[in-house]
């Protein structure tokens, strides 16, 4: 038996400002302080971005905004038994924790934040410069950071704590039988499990599970927090009196980034494959599941923004089943004596492959809005739509 113990001690730093302002970071507390319902459905703040802070503004708040850990203890375990001593019957297997980085793509909007960068849309016969100063207060448009007008506002940031960097755990299992000579038969288990995942922004997706500010399902049929009026669906003038449901009010979406979703890969594996002689093969077949939160990259759309375990279930990258074979066959010296006819027929091989998977989609949805982006009413189509493709060469 052969054994191999081991571990990694590493520092994954996060995303820092090379200028120095510092990530923003989301602050209930500091929102509430920052902002006041001036009258009915008019909420005003005397900062542009209520509820978000960062180095430049506060020293205790690290560059990076959420904080690092200074070390992650990865350990790792592997095995291997020879079952009889002859090699032919091997069992192996192993457990690993690795540790990842986050992308820039899913933090530098905070910097954005801290760095006041905002846009605007403009229409009609365009904009001379000297108008420009003017510009973000009177459209009340804004993206890339929360600077806004009125309750038109997207704000960014990441949460406060929160210095954890994307965890998986590897496993495996294997069992090899010498069939004979030039054949072997493996079969295993493999799976893996993920966690600490970084929300994913998409833009423009106002039920993303990183924007905390999204409705509750259901929540417009309850009287206006702000006015106490009952509204039907269609009685909803715009995006302000949408707002008066949200949880902050100020800004139409509040995005913050946060290490809370998670992920699994669980797969039986078999082979079998020759490797000496004129024909030659290798078949595989693998059954699996790919279970995880929606809502991170290329996971599949949200179902429930507000709570994260309804939105469990098969990614939209899984593949239920999945068989490959590859082959070949020499056919050898078929002429002998002649060495011009024998460069012509000997030696030919024949080979191809072939692949076929079936996939099983449920969290291909697609979601319908209404203007006001009203995802508490939204529509969903959430089918099971099974695929199954074949390649053969």
């Amino acid at each position: 038996m052969t054994l191999d113990l081991g571990f990694r001690l590493g520092h994954v730093g996060p995303w820092e400002d090379a200028h120095g302002l510092g990530m923003a970071v989301w602050n209930p507390t500091l929102y509430a302080s920052e902002t006041s319902i001036t009258s009915l459905r008019d909420v005003s703040s005397t900062v542009p971005n209520p509820g978000f802070t960062w180095h430049a503004i506060d020293k205790s708040i690290p560059n990076s905004g959420a904080g690092s850990t200074w070390a992650f203890f990865s350990p790792r375990f592997g095995m291997a038994w020879d079952a009889y001593g002859n090699g032919k019957t091997v069992v192996r297997g192993g457990i690993g924790a690795y540790r990842s980085h986050d992308s820039w793509n899913d933090v530098n909007q905070t910097q954005a934040t801290a760095q006041g960068q905002t846009y605007a849309t403009v229409g009609g016969g365009g904009l001379m410069l000297r108008d420009i100063p003017a510009l973000i207060p009177a459209s009340g448009i804004s993206g890339g950071n929360a600077t806004q007008a009125g309750t038109s506002g997207v704000g960014f940031g990441l949460s406060s704590g929160d210095n954890e960097q994307p965890l998986t755990w590897t496993y495996s299992f294997t069992l090899s039988q010498q069939v004979n000579p030039s054949t072997l038969f493996e079969t295993s288990y493999q799976g893996s499990q993920s966690s600490d995942l970084l929300t994913q922004y998409e833009q423009g997706a106002a039920g993303d599970i990183e924007n905390i500010d999204s409705l509750p399902i259901g929540t417009l049929f309850n009287p206006d927090p702000l006015t106490g009026e009952v509204n039907t669906p269609q009685g909803f003038s715009g995006e302000d009196h949408v707002n008066d449901f949200r949880p902050y009010p100020f800004y139409t979406q509040v995005n913050v980034a946060r290490h809370i979703l998670y992920s699994n890969y669980n797969a039986l594996q078999t082979s079998i494959k020759k490797t000496q002689g004129r024909g030659l093969y290798s078949v595989n077949y693998t059954w699996s599941k790919v279970m995880g939160v929606f809502g991170a990259y290329n996971t599949g759309n949200m179902i429930d923004s507000r709570n994260i375990r309804p939105n469990y279930g098969p990614l939209a990258f899984d593949r239920s089943h999945v068989v490959n074979a590859t082959y070949s066959y020499n056919v050898g010296n078929w002429v002998h004596g002649s060495k011009l006819l024998g460069g012509l027929a000997n030696q030919w091989e024949l080979s191809g492959f072939s692949t076929s998977r079936a996939d099983r989609m449920p969290s291909a949805c697609s979601t319908r809005t209404s203007a006001s982006e009203a995802q508490s009413l939204r529509s969903m189509e959430c089918k099971p739509r099974p695929i199954r493709s074949t390649l053969t060469t």
